[in-house]
């Protein structure tokens, strides 16, 4: 042999050696093995000279041995390569599947000298190929009960795919969907080949339309495996468009119902505040000429303590409606939780262990601090009605909370609560927990689950939250206790604050005050206790009456003491006329509707202040030794 034919067969054989696939030659004759490679040798397991000269007979199962050699036979016989994948069980690896061409080698007159084998392993091949024609069978099967439309389409946009049980809602046509252009294939009363070019632009697409009394979404967008096209999904909506439908009329009655309800207790507190200034300031008035240990003092004084309760419960019922803010301020809620948390304990039984989180450095929010504090000792007592007789805890944390709208889209309050950051304060217990029935009703008015409640804790609860444009968000399980989570607004702005009149002050001499107030005791208080300390009264009924005792007497009235809410010509508009009358006009407004709201219309006009229904003797007192003291303008 030449040195050139002995390298090229070093070569070769080199090469087939190194082969990751398995290399086997048999004789014609038996059909014996006369050559295996390495990669052979790792995948059957045996020792390459184990096999030669033996055949499958004397490794495999007689029924696989009778495999194999018929279809050596086939191909020794005639000249085609045979291309098969079979199993064949190895020694080292159990069974595989091999991917095998067989090829016969003839001499020079066509006789077959052996049978050459080449194997590769494709068993993991295998194996995923399976997996992903029973996840299509799966995923098609899916498809077809889908209760909906999904089709796909080319970069020409023609159906290259579509199923779901809608299919023929959406697309009637009784032939063939497949290769039919989008605009022919779907529905010709419903255009949506525009939909379909702008998702292939790359612009994900939806619409709806209505096919008798259904009404269907189609999303539609861009895919590109295995090459560009369109995926559109429709979606039959009829059910919840209803659905929402009858939801958002539930929510618009329930607004409309709370709203009504809120008007109700609001209209119902002022008046009933009016009525207080005389009970609670004749009664301070009777306690200014009673000396100490006068007989029936101990009475009136318990008679200002009941008509001081009473104040209370038209304050709720004014945080309820959502007009019950009066003084707004900076506060630092974590110092306000800490101080209403002292005052709870003394209140507490012995069973509440309170546990109190209120630490750290928090930005300030605006709001009316005796407000405030009423939701927080609200809460703070419901969580410690709830322990059960042997006792539990309750836990107040106050944190910076992210909000999201999806997180208060159930919350009680503020119905435009935007996205953002508050100040959250979080009351838990470990207590009974309400059932779905009772979460539903625990903010409505009158409704209680205490032998002796009253019912407008928790509704003026929500009533304050909201009108500081926050929200109350509650989370319960029967036997799980209860977390209340209140957010409120992060303060952006920097407050004036209100100049507080000195309590020492002396009452000038010879002042005269003009009481305006529709409510003839309102009236009759302010005259006895502002005479008693040797003040002129002048009164009036309501603003006409008010414009023309002020426009015969304005030399000698200092101050006038000015309802919000009155018949004719409210206190607004009165105070307007007043100041074209004389425009240093000194007015001190008086009313049981939110100061806020109230001063907040006089902004910049020289309101003097405002003192809050129903007050009492020393209240008015102080209000006017302030105002006519020097103290600056609001």
């Amino acid at each position: 042999m030449k040195r050139h034919e002995r390298e090229t067969a070093v070569l070769l054989e080199r090469i087939v050696e190194n082969l990751p696939d398995m290399i086997f030659v048999k004789d014609a004759k038996d059909l014996r093995f006369v050559r295996f490679n390495a990669a052979g040798e790792r995948l059957l397991g045996y020792p390459r000279e184990d096999l030669i000269g033996k055949n499958d007979y004397d490794f495999f199962s007689e029924e696989a041995a009778d495999l194999f050699t018929g279809k050596d036979r086939l191909v020794l016989e005639g000249d085609e390569v045979v291309d098969i994948e079979e199993p064949i069980e190895t020694r080292a690896h159990g069974l595989r599947w091999l991917h095998t061409k067989k090829i016969p080698i003839r001499d020079e007159e066509g006789q077959p000298l052996y049978l050459l084998g080449i194997s590769r392993d494709v068993t993991e091949l295998r194996d995923a190929r399976l997996a992903l024609v029973e996840r299509e069978g799966r995923l098609r099967r899916v498809l077809e009960h889908f209760p909906g439309a999904v089709w796909t389409t080319d970069d020409a946009l023609r159906i290259t795919w579509i199923g779901g049980a809608l299919v023929r809602q959406l697309a009637p046509k009784t032939v063939t969907l497949l290769g039919e252009p989008v605009s022919a294939a779907l529905r010709g009363d419903v255009d949506l080949a525009p939909h379909h070019q702008a998702a292939l632009d790359g612009t994900p697409s939806a619409t709806a339309f209505c096919v008798g009394d259904r009404e269907f979404e189609v999303r539609l967008e861009r895919i590109d495996d295995p090459s560009p096209g369109v995926m559109g999904v429709a979606l039959d909506v009829t059910l919840r468009r209803r659905l929402d439908a009858e939801q958002l009329e539930v929510q618009v009655q329930r607004a409309q119902r709370m709203e009504s309800l809120g008007v109700l207790a609001g209209g119902i507190a002022h008046d009933f505040n009016n009525l207080l200034v005389g009970m609670v300031g004749n009664a301070s008035l009777a306690l200014m000429k009673l000396p100490a240990g006068a007989p029936g003092r101990a009475e009136v004084e318990r008679l200002v303590a009941a008509a001081d309760r009473a104040a209370d419960l038209t304050r709720q019922m004014l945080a309820y409606s959502g007009k019950g803010r009066f003084v707004v301020e900076a506060l630092d809620v974590g110092e306000l939780v800490r101080d209403t948390a002292e005052l709870a304990r003394s209140s507490f039984s012995k069973r509440a262990r309170l546990e109190v989180d209120a630490g750290g450095q928090l930005p300030a929010v605006e709001a009316d601090a005796t407000q405030l504090r009423q939701v927080v000792m609200n809460l703070m007592v419901n969580a410690a009605d709830s322990l059960p007789l042997a006792g539990g805890d309750v836990r107040v944390q106050v944190t910076m909370a992210r909000v999201s709208a999806a997180h208060v889209r159930d919350a009680q309050g503020d119905g435009e609560l935007l996205a953002g950051s508050y100040v959250c304060v979080e009351v838990s217990d470990s207590g009974c927990g309400m059932d779905e029935r009772t979460r539903r009703r625990m903010f409505d008015p009158f409704f209680t689950t205490k032998p002796h409640g009253h019912g407008l804790g928790l509704a003026a609860a929500v009533g304050i939250v909201r009108g500081h444009r926050g929200a109350i968000k509650v989370y319960s399980e029967v036997g799980q206790g209860t977390t209340v989570r209140v957010f409120l607004p992060i303060s952006r702005l920097a407050l004036t604050e209100t100049v507080q009149p000195s309590a020492g002050a002396a009452l000038p001499k010879g002042l005269t005050v003009l009481v305006v107030d529709d409510e003839e005791a309102v009236r009759d208080l302010a005259r006895a206790v502002l005479e008693h300390h040797g003040i002129e009264v002048l009164e009036a009924e309501d603003g006409e009456s008010a414009l023309s005792v002020y426009a015969e007497a304005s030399e000698r009235i200092g101050l006038v003491l000015l309802d919000l809410t009155m018949p004719g010509l409210d206190g607004e508009e009165t105070f307007h006329r007043l100041q074209k009358l004389r425009p240093d006009v000194r007015v001190v407004l008086s009313s049981g509707y939110n100061e806020q709201q109230a001063t907040s219309r006089f902004a910049g006009l020289g309101l003097a202040g405002f003192l809050r229904k129903p007050y009492r003797a020393e209240q008015l007192l102080t209000m006017v030794r302030g105002e006519m003291g020097g103290a600056e303008r609001v």
